[in-house]
């Protein structure tokens, strides 16, 4: 939930996804406060392209994501 006081931008609560019939990831959480920088890192098939997908929501995924600026861009 975007909390006005610790200034947090971003928000991924239990975020399950499959592709394939294959999990990618299940049950991922974290936050994003203003002021910090998220790199996502891993090998390649590691779900890296597929999270960024669901944060900009062209995928299908279960859990909850809540990004406090959507009216800016994200790139990936």
């Amino acid at each position: 939930m975007y909390d006005q006081k610790n200034k947090t931008l971003l928000h991924v609560n239990d975020l399950s996804i499959s592709r394939n019939n294959e999990t990618v990831f299940c049950g991922l959480n974290f936050a994003l406060n203003m002021g910090e920088a998220l790199a996502i890192v891993g090998p390649s098939g590691s779900g890296k392209t597929t999270l960024a997908l669901a944060l900009l929501q062209k995928i299908f995924y279960t859990g909850h994501i809540e990004i406090a600026f959507q009216k800016s861009k994200i790139a990936f």
